[in-house]
């Protein structure tokens, strides 16, 4: 850790999974460790965010001792579009950092799903089954509705 101590690392992890759970078919924001990744762009920022992180990190702490942390999220979650708290603004950072986090690199995309990326294509092969389009275009002819 280069910015958090071991205790904020731990509620931060808690909190981030909390936003990001891990379901069937997908892992949640502890696996991603985006408590990890929080720490090093904190870590990295001016002083000022810094304080933010600080003082975010204390509210939630204070707000979880009077109820739990599940209430706390939920209290600074309550104004999500709007936030007017403190405590709702460390909510709208924290939720940007986890959701920030947890989106794969362009190498994770090229690798696991073969995706291409912004390659040119000589030519566009179209799709190969004409009964999608038909499914959602009716007016579209194919072979089988001409």
């Amino acid at each position: 850790m280069q910015f958090f101590n071991e205790d904020e690392n731990r509620l931060l992890d808690q909190l981030m999974e909390m936003i990001i759970p891990a379901d069937s078919h997908s892992p949640g924001a502890q696996a991603a460790k985006t408590s990890f990744f929080a720490d090093l762009m904190v870590a990295t920022s001016d002083d000022g965010v810094k304080k933010q992180w600080r003082d975010g990190i204390r509210l939630i702490h204070a707000e979880a001792t009077r109820s739990s942390l599940a209430g706390a999220l939920e209290k600074a979650s309550r104004n999500e579009g709007n936030p007017t708290t403190d405590l709702e603004r460390f909510f709208a950072l924290l939720k940007q950092m986890t959701s920030m986090a947890t989106i794969p690199p362009r190498w994770e995309y090229t690798r696991t799903w073969n995706i291409k990326g912004n390659t040119y294509l000589a030519a566009f092969p179209g799709c190969t089954h004409p009964e999608h389009l038909a499914a959602e275009n009716p007016e579209v002819k194919t072979p089988d509705t001409v």
